[in-house]
């Protein structure tokens, strides 16, 4: 898919300039967004199983950032969508070391 990473940031784009959270209307990817800024102390993330879903074979990320640096928001899209209720078991690895990794914001970024 050609544009994969700029289509993510595009939407990322658009929900900042908007204000918004929420879907795109394309069904064929499962999507997250998460937002960061505003209120202290607010975060609102979702369905983070779907990043590490067993089914999950392509994946893409857009981030955009308000020009005062107080809002940031990311969109990650996932091809096929998964994360459906009742497959939690089946399609979701245990952890394997108990260690957590937080990505910085450079290593979401189309290069």
């Amino acid at each position: 898919m050609q544009n994969w990473p700029s289509r993510r940031k595009k939407h990322a784009e658009y929900l900042l300039k908007q204000n918004k959270m929420e879907h795109s209307t394309n069904r064929d990817y499962g999507e997250n967004i998460a937002l960061k800024g505003g209120t202290p102390g607010f975060q609102f993330t979702g369905h983070f199983t779907q990043l590490v879903w067993s089914d999950t074979k392509r994946a893409g990320f857009g981030v955009a950032k308000s020009a005062k640096g107080d809002k940031v928001i990311i969109v990650g899209q996932y091809k096929p969508p998964g994360n459906y209720m009742g497959e939690f078991k089946a399609k979701v690895p245990r952890p394997t070391s108990g260690k957590v990794k937080v990505p910085d914001v450079s290593e979401l970024a189309a290069k």
